[in-house]
């Protein structure tokens, strides 16, 4: 019975710190403060903090949608639509 309750208190133990390393805020692994300006049709983003990877995703009126190579927080990416200009400016990032 002893071996029981030690055994018991093992599992437990791990748990615990098994839930200590999952908690650790996750939003420091991600790209943060992006931002990007216009120029003429060209989109230029970039941004600024954290981790892993983004990319520009343009909308465009009369055109199919676009999409800016990936890159790491602190470099620039640019699209631009074929024809006319982007109605919606978004970010997409990845680990």
């Amino acid at each position: 019975m002893r071996l029981r309750s030690v055994a018991s208190a093992v599992v437990l133990m791990s748990s615990f710190v098994g839930a200590q390393v999952i908690s650790t805020p996750y939003s420091f692994a991600i790209p943060s403060k992006c931002n990007y300006t216009t120029s003429n049709r060209d989109i230029i983003g970039t941004c600024k903090s954290g981790s892993g990877q983004f990319r520009i995703l343009l909308n465009c009126k009369r055109a199919p949608d676009r999409k800016s190579v990936w890159a790491k927080p602190g470099q620039m990416v640019s699209a631009r639509c074929l024809i006319g200009r982007a109605y919606r400016v978004s970010f997409e990032i990845r680990d």
